[in-house]
């Protein structure tokens, strides 16, 4: 303890340079947890949206579609749906047929993708039928079946307004080309470029009656009520959907890989961009560590004098790059648990450097809200300490080469 107190002691001789050095190591440790929290909040954003408009925490797929894509992968869904709705751990079964064809308006045609959901199901769980996406128009009624949904800009391309009929051309069962004349209920904008210029939204009975697969999906996508229990509750649906044809089921993870790459490679990001912040501190901490031990060295020549040891003298120096750390550590989490106290509850709302976008096939919302990392937080603080104490061997090694009499005769 008396280490402690003399490292204490000896760095407030020169208060300013500790001040810059703790504003220093707290800055960092601050940002650094501050951040990371504000990240996965962002990262918990990203997946429970992607979730919900992708595979869901758990997707059942044809065992080879993820794969190839063919609109012949199809699988059953009366049966495996109802069993799936009997998990208590489930929370919602939502089954999509996912069609490559073409629209075709009075103006021009284009290549789509005719996405057949069940509208009433998805509705409020699904981000893109959201009332706010729907920019005209509404979502169709379930009493027509008609009726679809079309990206924003995908409408604008082909002068479509609400109302306006248009024909979309698909591949059937068969192999034959077939076709269905439909009426745009609403127009939709996501922010997604391949939701907005590319997707049309229609029913899936629909869908499966034009291509001749009625009551089958390419997707059926599983939301649990705890999103933390997807992969323990994952080997438990893989043995009940064995059971089915062809039916197989994956983590989120693998059935929606640019989410996760973008999740990765972002987090990988911010981890390169603390550690050289840390990089820059360590050296910000040599050189305060070294300055004052430099001003010292007639003190450390007197006192090698005297009879103190060299072990004495190490723990006196790494004393003092120990209590700096601490003392930043502390003042920096302190400074992260007060913002984060703010930010998880009130979120930081980015709107005016960015609208809501598309990345990773899900939304970015603007209004991004912090979570908890304890350990992180923890992990960033023991960290820092460590870098300090690191950077503080050079300073020790320099006091080791002072030779009293010629310490004390030249300083």
């Amino acid at each position: 303890m008396i280490w402690f107190k003399l490292g204490w002691r000896n760095l407030w001789r020169n208060k300013r340079r500790t001040i810059i050095e703790l504003v220093s190591i707290g800055g960092t440790v601050f940002l650094g947890a501050a951040w990371n929290n504000l990240a996965l909040g962002s990262y918990d954003k990203m997946i429970n949206d992607g979730v919900k408009m992708g595979s869901g925490h758990i997707g059942i797929y044809h065992r080879d579609y993820l794969e190839l894509r063919k609109t012949d992968q199809v699988i059953e869904t009366d049966e495996l749906v109802s069993e799936l709705e009997r998990d208590p751990d489930v929370r919602g079964v939502y089954p999509r047929l996912l069609v490559p064809g073409l629209i075709r308006s009075s103006r021009d045609s284009r290549a789509t993708l005719l996405m057949g959901i069940d509208f009433n199901r998805e509705k409020g769980i699904n981000p893109l039928l959201e009332d706010k996406r729907i920019v005209e128009g509404a979502l169709p009624q379930k009493s027509n079946d008609r009726q679809a949904l079309i990206g924003a800009t995908l409408a604008h391309e082909l002068e479509l307004d609400v109302g306006k009929k248009f024909v979309i051309m698909s591949q059937g069962k068969d192999g034959e080309i077939v076709s269905s004349l439909l009426r745009v209920a609403g127009i939709v904008k996501s922010n997604i470029r391949e939701i907005d210029s590319g997707a049309v939204l229609l029913d899936r009975e629909k869908l499966g009656e034009v291509i001749g697969y009625e009551h089958s999906a390419h997707e059926i996508a599983i939301l649990l009520q705890h999103h933390t229990k997807a992969k323990a509750d994952l080997p438990e649906i893989k043995v009940m959907v064995s059971h089915f044809q062809n039916a197989k089921a994956y983590y989120w993870e693998e059935a929606m890989p640019a989410l996760a790459a973008s999740v990765n490679y972002d987090h990988a990001a911010l981890e390169v961009t603390v550690f050289i912040l840390y990089i820059m501190v360590g050296i910000g901490t040599i050189n305060t560590l070294l300055m004052s031990v430099m001003e010292r060295t007639r003190e450390f020549g007197v006192i090698r004098a005297i009879g103190t040891s060299k072990t004495n003298i190490r723990k006196m120096v790494l004393s003092e790059a120990f209590v700096l750390a601490c003392a930043g550590v502390v003042i920096g989490l302190t400074l992260s648990v007060l913002t984060g106290l703010y930010t998880s509850t009130h979120g930081i709302d980015f709107s005016s450097m960015f609208e809501e976008q598309g990345m990773g096939g899900t939304l970015v919302d603007p209004v991004i809200k912090s979570t908890w990392d304890i350990v992180g937080m923890l992990v960033l603080g023991a960290g820092m300490i460590f870098v300090s104490i690191l950077a503080s061997l050079y300073p020790v090694h320099h006091v080791m080469k002072i030779h009293p009499s010629e310490a004390m005769r030249i300083y």
